[in-house]
This record gives C-alpha cells, structure tokens and sequence, in this order.
C-alpha cells in the first residue's frame, strides 16, 4: 500500500466552544486558499451510533447554526499548487507543484469532548478521569468519521470539568513533535489527508511550512491551534 500521511490542526485552549459560525468560516479559509470549490458532504449529530459511508446526497452549503454534538464536514480530493504553498515540496523531488494533492479534507467542531486519536499520530492517549457533570463522571461513545478520524468522545457542554488524560509518547515519534500543553482532547479540528503526497517537511517536526495558512485557520477558529501528523 505505500506510506500515508495525514496532517491535522486542534484548538488548542481546552475551554473552547464553537459558535454557529465556526464551520462557516473554515469553509471560507479553504475556499481563499483554493482548497474547496463545492459544497461539502455535512454530518451532523456525531454522538448518534450510526454507521455510513460518505454520499453525495450530503453534499450541501455549510450552514450557521450551532454545531450541537458534533459537525462534520467532508470535501473531495483537490490537487495543484495551492497545496505545495501549504505543505511545501514534497519529499520525492521528481514530484513538482502541479502534482500535488489532498486526498480529502475534513472538519469537525461540536460542544462534545473528544480525546486524543490515533488518526491524528500513534502516540497513545489514556484517560485517568473522564470529565464529570455536577461530580458524576460522563459516559463516553464511540464516532467514526469515515476516512477522517474515529475514537472516542464524551457529551459535554460548558459546565462540564474537563477529563484528565495522559499522552505516552513513543520514543521514535519523539523528534516529529510539534505541540505542547496539549490537554489531550479537543473540539474543532481540520484534517488534511495526504495519502501519498508525502511532504518534505514529515522529516522533522509535523508543523506545516505554511505560517500564513495556520495563522488563518487559527483565525477563523478563534484559538491558537495544535498540529499533529500521522505517517505510516
């Protein structure tokens, strides 16, 4: 099959909440740096234990409106440049910029609280406490956006007392790591799927060379932002 890269962007701060804009405004990020041109397949509700596959007939503009659970948001493959102006060169130098690609592109915003997940690196994440409403600990469920990401999450809303959770870090990802004071979990992410494009930059740390573009995703987000990389 080849080695697979996948790159995603979290807030960061552990008390963030989206707002009803939040979906609508990545989608307009994407669409200023020439990443989407169509509508994409939208999902709402991530805490329903469904399973499906991704389908046109949930192609549709992003809506604004309160994210409840969970949002999800799916766009198509897009190649050219554009992407080597996010991810830089890539790491086979017989690959020029028109060449480049995501395979898919993805986000996911919502009030409920989702730990740390093996789509984003291999490090591994272990929940000592999970969080609590008015001092009872909350039950956690399983969501699965396919081809995105996939673990596990707890209902949550404002008042709840955030889990503990404790990254192990494996000794040879160690030199790839790019974040710090990561509290384990998050609510908003956009995952960018490389597949086999793969990035000079996987190398060294998983930060994208592009400054620019995480400074307008963090904007639009509203939060300074983490960055994780999954190579394999």
């Amino acid at each position: 099959m080849g080695i697979e890269y996948r790159h995603t962007l979290v807030v960061k701060d552990p008390d963030w909440l989206p707002q009803p804009d939040t979906a609508v405004r990545i989608d307009a990020v994407l669409r200023h740096w020439s990443l989407v041109t169509v509508h994409p397949e939208i999902y709402d509700d991530l805490s329903k234990k469904r399973e499906y596959e991704t389908s046109e007939e949930h192609r549709r503009p992003v809506p604004v409106v309160a994210p409840g659970a969970g949002l999800a948001l799916v766009y198509p493959k897009v190649g050219g440049a554009m992407v080597e102006k996010i991810f830089g060169p890539s790491i086979y130098p017989s690959v020029g910029p028109t060449e480049r690609y995501i395979d898919q592109i993805s986000v996911i915003v919502g009030d409920d609280i989702r730990v740390h997940s093996i789509c984003m690196d291999l490090n591994f994440a272990q929940v000592l406490q999970p969080p609590t409403q008015l001092g009872t600990a909350i039950e956690s469920y399983f969501y699965d956006v396919p081809l995105a990401m996939f673990g596990t999450a707890y209902p949550a809303d404002v008042a709840t007392k955030h889990p503990i959770i404790k990254i192990t870090i494996e000794p040879a990802l160690e030199k790839h790591i790019g974040w710090q004071d990561y509290a384990g979990f998050f609510r908003g992410a956009l995952v960018l799927d490389c597949n086999k494009d793969l990035p000079k930059f996987i190398e060294n740390k998983h930060l994208l060379p592009s400054h620019d573009f995480t400074n307008a995703v963090s904007e639009a987000f509203r939060s300074p932002l983490l960055e994780f990389g999954r190579l394999e």
